[in-house]
């Protein structure tokens, strides 16, 4: 996502040297001179690289559909100051 807000080139300044700690591609940080990174050949051909490759589903194990099944509580306050409990 990162990627995509500097290639849209819009106001968000980020630190770039903190990019390395989440493996964000550095060439998209490359031009600053006019305080905005320039959009990078490199990060495209990734881009498509990645668009090629086969999607992998790791959650269509039918252990994971039991946790859709079981409610999960939710807790909030009412109108009236009080703390309701409940399930969904």
């Amino acid at each position: 996502m990162i990627e995509q807000l500097v290639l849209s080139r819009c106001q968000i300044k980020f630190r770039y040297e903190n990019f390395a700690l989440y493996k964000v591609p550095t060439t998209i940080g490359q031009d600053r001179s006019e305080g905005l990174p320039s959009a990078s050949e490199d990060v495209n051909a990734l881009n498509a690289q990645d668009a090629l490759q086969p999607i992998t589903d790791k959650l269509k194990s039918p252990l994971w559909w039991i946790l859709e099944v079981i409610p999960t509580s939710y807790a909030f306050q009412n109108m009236e100051g009080k703390w309701v409990t409940t399930f969904r």
